[in-house]
C-alpha cells in the first residue's frame, strides 16, 4: 500500500469515526446541557406553550435546562417522583441522577395527537386483524392483535376510565436483557398529548398513577391563557 493511500484511508477512518462519536453526543456540538438532564431544585414556574395550551410548569418539574424558558415547544420531558408526583426537591434530587430511582417517572407533553389505543386500532384495520381481549393483571384487560403476534417481549394492555375512555398502554417483560422493564402509555387530556414511561414494578398502581399524571397536567394548565409572545 502507498503512503498516500494509507493517509487517505486513516483520514477517512477518523472522519468517521469522527461522525459517529458527534451522532451519538450531539452535545459536543449543540452544548452537553442540551442533551442530558441537569436537575433543578427551584420550583420558579415558567410558561410554556403547547399545542396552543399555556402551561405554567414549576422549573424543577423540568428534565432538561434548555426546557426552563418561557417558550412554545413541539415537546416538553418532565419528571416526577412516584407515589405522590412529587418534582425534585434537595430531599430528593439523588433519585433523580445516575441511575434512575424506578419510582421515578418520564412525562412528555406534544401538541394533541392521536391516541395510542387510537393507533393499535388503526395498525388492526390496516392488517384485517381482530384485537383480542381477555382477563389481564391488577383489572387491566391484556389485548393481542390476532393472528398477528405482537412482539413476544412486550404485553399490550386497556383500561377504561371511569368516563368509559380506554388507556392503552405497553408492557416489556423482564428478562435477562430487560432487567428492570418499563412501561409507556400515551393519550390526550387537557388538549394536548401526554405520555409517560415508568417501571412495570409500578403497573399495579397504573391507576393510581394515571390519575395522577392526569391531576398533576390540569395543574398547569393556565386558564384564560395569552398567546406567549402578544403585546395584550
Amino acid at each position: 500500500m502507498s503512503f498516500t493511500r494509507l493517509v487517505v484511508g486513516l483520514t477517512l477512518g477518523i472522519t468517521a469515526l469522527s461522525v459517529v462519536t458527534i451522532i451519538s453526543r450531539p452535545e459536543l456540538i449543540f452544548g452537553e446541557s442540551n442533551f442530558r438532564p441537569r436537575v433543578s431544585t427551584s420550583a420558579e414556574p415558567i410558561e410554556i406553550q403547547v399545542g396552543g395550551k399555556l402551561l405554567s410548569i414549576p422549573s424543577n418539574y423540568i428534565v432538561y435546562e434548555k426546557d426552563r424558558v418561557t417558550n412554545e415547544q413541539d415537546l416538553i420531558s418532565l419528571h416526577a417522583l412516584l407515589p405522590d408526583l412529587l418534582p425534585v426537591t434537595e430531599a430528593n434530587k439523588t433519585k433523580f441522577t445516575g441511575r434512575l430511582d424506578p419510582n421515578v417517572i418520564r412525562i412528555y407533553l406534544r401538541p394533541s395527537q392521536r391516541s395510542y389505543i387510537e393507533g393499535l386500532e388503526a395498525r388492526a384495520k390496516l392488517f384485517d386483524k381482530e384485537i383480542s381481549r381477555k382477563a389481564g393483571p391488577f383489572g387491566l384487560t391484556k389485548l393481542e392483535l390476532v393472528p398477528l403476534n405482537p412482539n413476544p417481549k412486550i404485553e399490550l394492555f386497556v383500561f377504561q376510565l371511569s368516563d368509559e375512555t380506554e388507556i392503552a398502554l405497553e408492557c416489556f417483560i423482564k428478562d435477562d436483557i430487560q432487567i428492570n422493564p418499563t412501561c409507556k402509555t400515551q393519550n390526550n387530556s387537557n388538549g394536548i398529548s401526554v405520555g409517560y414511561f415508568f417501571s412495570r414494578e409500578n403497573l399495579p398502581k397504573f391507576q393510581s398513577i394515571e390519575n395522577g399524571v392526569r391531576n398533576l397536567i390540569s395543574t398547569f394548565v393556565v386558564d384564560n391563557p395569552v398567546t406567549i409572545g402578544s403585546t395584550k
